[in-house]
């Protein structure tokens, strides 16, 4: 049998993520404008953080890293059926099938919950009927044993702010974070419990990004710092390109109650299409 060109493989993974590419960008063509989310307000720089919900910057997300959040979207699946199977009661979804949320004062922020677990015992076998927020993440080895080694608090303080802020918006007092391992199936439980000098923290934190009018400090000015190696709004953030033209890059712009934005020029309120076509006078942040 003649031997196969390893090129013929390659093409055929290229081709997988290509379409995983191809289904991102078919989603939808519009400049994604969203809330505060909080799967990343714990993250260290908050210009970073500005940054993304201002829309001064997209992401163009490789194929293998879709596929990678996909496979962590059918493991939260996955471990929802194990907590069912098991005896716990899972509310995963909303009586009209959308994610449970909880959303602030502002309407700029947002969390969506993998969902609320109930039945979880403790061993002085009280609050067995108390709600639990419900956290799932997927981790590599090195991440799982970091997890199991040190906690949430420690090893991901971004999970750890997830979820506290959830808790807070959703008037839940505990947590169950469950770490599992994509090297072998490993599944880690923490218990985490309400922290309110942790929730205020990060309700100001919230304040103050939706009521800055300029760019927030960020953690480095300097693009080859390790913590700004990877960062998707590198480029933006050192002035090597201009950020995007939109509402949200406008200096006119500012954010409004029930998470709504307006144009200082003419005090209207800007639909979405209106922000991401933005206008004439647009000036930059």
């Amino acid at each position: 049998m003649p031997e196969i060109p390893s090129i013929a493989g390659d093409k055929l993974v290229e081709n997988i993520y290509n379409a995983y590419e191809v289904e991102e960008k078919n989603k939808t063509n519009k400049l994604y404008l969203g809330r505060l989310g909080s799967s990343y307000i714990g993250n260290e720089c908050i210009r970073q953080i500005w940054f993304n919900w201002r829309a001064f910057s997209t992401e163009n997300i490789k194929g293998r890293i879709l596929r990678l959040f996909e496979t962590g979207h059918l493991q939260e699946e996955r471990i929802i059926v194990d907590l069912r199977r098991a005896g716990y009661s899972v509310y995963d979804k909303t009586p009209d099938g959308y994610q449970y949320e909880g959303i602030d004062d502002t309407g700029h922020f947002i969390t969506k919950l993998d969902g609320v677990i109930k039945g979880i015992e403790y061993s002085n076998k009280l609050h067995i009927d108390q709600p639990h927020i419900l956290e799932i993440k997927t981790h590599n080895r090195s991440s799982y044993n970091a997890v199991v080694k040190h906690g949430v608090n420690k090893s991901k303080p971004t999970h750890y702010s997830q979820v506290q802020i959830s808790m807070k918006l959703k008037s839940i007092s505990a947590a169950v974070y469950i770490a599992v391992c994509k090297d072998d199936e490993r599944i880690y439980c923490e218990i985490i419990k309400e922290d309110s000098k942790e929730q205020d923290k990060l309700a100001m934190r919230i304040k103050s990004i939706i009521e800055a009018t300029l760019r927030p400090a960020g953690i480095s000015d300097n693009a080859s710092a390790v913590a700004c190696k990877f960062c998707s709004f590198k480029e933006v953030c050192i002035k090597e390109i201009e950020p995007l033209i939109n509402c949200r890059t406008c200096t006119h712009s500012q954010p409004i109650p029930q998470g709504r934005w307006a144009c200082g020029l003419n005090n209207s309120i800007l639909s979405f299409d209106e922000q991401r076509a933005a206008c004439s006078e647009h000036e930059r942040l």
